[in-house]
């Protein structure tokens, strides 16, 4: 788990997606039934792994900067 403490919070983990009974977009929305937060996931195919990303809605700045690095990497960006 990755912690960024200050103005703008954000929580960070990675997610194993190994044959999993539900996928990461589904596992997402059940996660935004119970938070109001912007929840972001970054899936890297290559390795079966996703970046879950539970980001303040107000920091705009940084939920740019993830999608500027997801285009970089041409990862897929859930949101």
């Amino acid at each position: 788990v990755l912690k960024n403490k200050g103005v703008n919070d954000m929580l960070c983990f990675f997610q194993h997606l190994g044959n999993p009974k539900k996928t990461l977009e589904q596992k997402i929305e059940e996660v935004k039934g119970h938070i109001d937060e912007n929840i972001i996931a970054l899936r890297y195919r290559r390795i079966s792994m996703a970046l879950v990303i539970f980001l303040n809605k107000n920091d705009l700045y940084t939920l740019s900067k993830i999608q500027d690095y997801a285009s970089k990497y041409s990862l897929d960006f859930l949101i």
